[in-house]
């Protein structure tokens, strides 16, 4: 007598069927047919995982720098790319793209992804390739970032003078960059370093939270306009995080626009073209940019919980200073720096 046990054991012909094609699609060593869909996007991801599965080039490795990148572009997560049929890593492309800036609403995850990208950014250019200028009025988490060789200042709104320091700083580099370029017969910093002979580095101004400048700092607000309007050709790119969808003047010159979780679902359709009613995925760190297509950040350090992330990201910080044996970036040196002659001289 066949049980209910013997019966789930039979096997239909469709399943003998397919049963059979494995088998032969294996002994002639005959690859798996690409999935309709690929896998969903993760959750949690960090840096370092990405680097492993994708193979990132690093300046910065097993205690050791050196110059492998030229063009500024910045791994922070992975982007899922449907029509395609694959996931990549998600990619800042600043020489082709410009300036940049995140939106999200309260606890999306903004500080994370700038944590992120100043770090993916610091350990894949040299300190003499890339400088950092840091305006924190966040939770006061991106002053880790004052360990790196990179960084020129962290500045926040609780010390003015510092804030003043720090534009006055970027309108005279501004100035600066100007006469140089104007002096070689260029226009970009690509075309300047090629004629010159001579190094000149990316600087990124970092800015958590740009509606504290807005709504705080007008006078301050007007400085960030010029840097964006006149920057990008000069190598000074502005990568911000804003919790308001209205950047004011800002909007005519940043044009990579990225979102996470949005209070007003609307708005996802004017800043990155998403459909009507289309949102990501509700987990932090999850967003989309242009074209709506879906990214997942990835968190900066490894780490359990948040002090273990904070104490191994400022120990990968404090590595990369003591390993790096040229100048550090020091914003009161390059206001003291005498200018080379030189350098204004035409080749």
């Amino acid at each position: 007598m066949k049980t209910s046990g013997d019966k789930n054991k039979i096997k239909t012909e469709g399943q003998i069927l397919v049963s059979h094609i494995i088998d032969v699609a294996k002994n002639n060593d005959i690859p798996e047919a690409r999935p309709v869909w690929t896998k969903l996007l993760p959750q949690k991801l960090t840096l370092s995982s990405l680097e492993n599965e994708y193979e990132i080039s690093r300046a910065f490795n097993n205690d050791q720098w050196q110059e492998v990148n030229e063009d500024l572009k910045i791994v922070v997560g992975l982007l899922d790319r449907p029509e395609l049929q694959k996931q990549e890593p998600f990619v800042l492309d600043f020489t082709n793209n410009g300036h940049q800036i995140l939106f999200g609403a309260p606890s999306s995850g903004k500080t994370t992804f700038l944590q992120t990208a100043v770090l993916s950014a610091a350990m894949s250019y040299t300190p003499e390739q890339l400088q950092f200028l840091i305006f924190d009025f966040g939770s006061g988490s991106m002053r880790t970032f004052e360990d790196l060789p990179h960084t020129l200042m962290v500045a926040n709104s609780k010390k003015q003078d510092k804030l003043q320091e720090a534009e006055e700083f970027l309108l005279n580099e501004l100035d600066r960059r100007n006469n140089l370029f104007e002096a070689q017969r260029v226009s970009t910093i690509a075309a300047y370093k090629k004629v010159s002979g001579k190094n000149l580095p990316f600087i990124i101004v970092a800015i958590d939270n740009i509606m504290v400048i807005k709504n705080q700092f007008s006078d301050m607000m007007d400085s960030i306009v010029k840097i964006a309007s006149e920057g990008g050709g000069l190598g000074i790119y502005i990568l911000a995080t804003s919790s308001g969808s209205s950047i004011f003047k800002l909007d005519d010159y940043i044009k990579s626009k990225h979102a996470l979780e949005l209070t007003d679902i609307s708005e996802y359709r004017s800043l990155v073209g998403a459909p009507s009613k289309k949102a990501p995925e509700k987990f932090p760190g999850r967003g989309f940019t242009q074209g709506a297509l879906e990214f997942q950040t990835a968190l900066c350090a490894t780490g359990e919980t948040e002090a273990d992330i904070v104490m191994n990201l400022r120990n990968i910080c404090l590595a990369m200073r003591e390993a790096w044996s040229g100048n550090s970036a020091s914003l009161e040196e390059e206001k003291t720096r005498d200018i080379d002659i030189s350098e204004l001289e035409t080749s």
